[in-house]
Order: structure tokens, then C-alpha cells, then sequence
């Protein structure tokens, strides 16, 4: 009787490494890995944060906001440039929630040109999570996020219905986009199916953002405020179906002893 495969078996089977590494091996590449990626991260936040976020404090007033809003704009295509830039950081490093950058385009770009840049962001980081985690490997990436996050989402690697659930997943708020966004890579889906599912259920949330973001910009607090009182409600109900999905998912099958 073949038992059960163990975690990241099913991917590993497929993809064995090229040697057989010693005992302990794995675990110190992983490490050392995540602790380059932590200092370049933060070494890139940091300089992000001197050049940059002074100017938010703009943001408080009416005449801040408009000021900062002509800074911006007036670097032109720079100005695009670096906000593409954050918000590509976003995706990959998934330590600030996207729909900040999200709101920062709609008040720097408009509705429509801050949606189709946070959405040019998406894609590019989207693009470079599934790359990166290809070339990394299970158990880097795994330590790289948690494995206690990457466990829940073992049930993806046998699901039948993988991309109606993917795609269900990156539509509702409140789920884990970011755990989710590494882990396909190690699932049967190819890179261009998962981009077209991602991106299509993102954009309901993106346009929304964007266009809260664009209203404060103008001094219109009653939109955004309905609009965020409807995705929090959203949010809400997403945690629970997220909670209740992988509840299900990941319960023990009866016979498989």
C-alpha cells in the first residue's frame, strides 16, 4: 500500500534537483536566501523612504494633496516610472497592503491611468513571483513565506477544479493573494493561465481603489467612503468563505489509511 505522498513531494518528484544535496543543505540555501532578500528589501524601502514618503505628509491637507499630486506629475515619465516601480516592490514583497499603492494611483493618475498602471504593476510582479519561485524551488520559497501558509494551500496541487478555485480565491477580498501568488507556481497551472485568472479577478478591486483614490484626490470623501463601508462588508464575508474553504480542503480523507 503506497502511502500518501508528504508535502512537496508532488512538486519535487517531478522537478529532482540536480544532486543530492547533504543533510541540512536545503534548510541553510533557504536561510541564507531569505536573509539576502530581507536586506535588499528593507535596503530599498529605506531608500525609498528618505526620498520619498516626506512627501506624504503632504497628503493631509487639500493644498498638500495638490502639491504632491504636481510633484509627481511634473517628474513625467519618471514619475510613472517609480510609482510603477513601488508598486511592482509591492507585489513581490507583499508587506504592504496593495490597496495603498492602488489608492495612490487613482489620486496621482486618475481612475482609468491609475488603474492601468497598479495593473501593469500586478502583472509585472506577478511575472516575476512565478519565475522566481520556479527557479528557487518548494522548499526556499516555502521558507522564504511560511509553511504553515504554504500547507493550507497544498490542496491546489490536486484540485480538479484548480482554476475556477484560483481564480475565486484572487476575486474575493480578505484571502491570501500573496501566499497564493508563490505557491501556483508549484501547482499544474502554467504561467500564462495563472496570469490571465489573477489579473482578471483583481480587477474589480483595483478599479476601486483606483477610484477612491482619484476622489480624494479631489476633495470627495463620500464615495470612498461608501465604497470602502461595501468592500470591508465584502472582506468580511471573504475571510469566512476563505476560512471555510480551506477548512474543507485541507480536512484528513477518510480511507486513505
Amino acid at each position: 500500500m503506497n502511502p500518501e505522498l508528504p508535502r512537496r513531494d508532488n512538486w519535487e518528484k517531478e522537478h529532482p534537483p540536480e544532486h543530492s544535496p547533504v543533510p541540512g543543505e536545503k534548510s541553510s540555501r533557504a536561510g541564507r536566501v531569505k536573509f539576502v532578500f530581507l536586506v535588499l528589501f528593507f535596503a530599498i524601502m529605506l531608500v525609498i523612504g528618505v526620498l520619498f514618503l516626506p512627501r506624504m505628509a503632504q497628503l493631509a491637507t487639500e493644498q498638500g494633496r495638490a502639491q504632491f499630486i504636481a510633484w509627481v506629475r511634473g517628474k513625467g515619465a519618471w514619475g510613472v516610472l517609480f510609482f510603477l516601480l513601488l508598486q511592482v516592490m509591492q507585489v513581490v514583497s507583499f508587506l504592504i497592503p496593495g490597496e495603498f499603492f492602488e489608492v495612490m494611483g487613482g489620486a496621482l493618475y486618475g481612475t482609468v491611468g491609475g488603474f492601468f498602471l497598479c495593473m501593469a504593476g500586478v502583472l509585472t510582479g506577478s511575472v516575476i513571483i512565478f519565475l522566481l519561485s520556479r527557479a528557487l524551488g518548494y522548499e526556499v520559497v516555502e521558507n522564504l513565506l511560511s509553511r504553515k501558509r504554504f500547507d493550507r494551500l497544498q490542496f491546489l496541487q490536486k484540485e480538479g477544479r484548480l482554476e475556477a478555485v484560483v481564480f475565486f480565491l484572487f476575486f474575493i477580498p480578505g484571502t491570501p493573494k500573496d501566499a497564493l501568488t508563490y505557491f501556483a507556481p508549484f501547482t499544474r497551472m502554467n504561467m500564462g493561465t495563472f496570469l490571465v485568472l489573477s489579473s482578471v479577478a483583481r480587477i474589480p478591486s483595483v478599479l476601486s481603489s483606483a477610484l477612491v483614490g482619484s476622489n480624494l484626490a479631489q476633495g470627495n470623501f463620500v464615495l470612498p467612503v461608501l465604497i470602502y463601508a461595501v468592500i470591508g462588508a465584502l472582506g468580511l464575508a471573504g475571510v469566512w468563505w476563505n476560512k471555510r474553504l480551506l477548512d474543507r480542503k485541507n480536512q484528513p480523507q477518510d480511507g486513505g489509511n
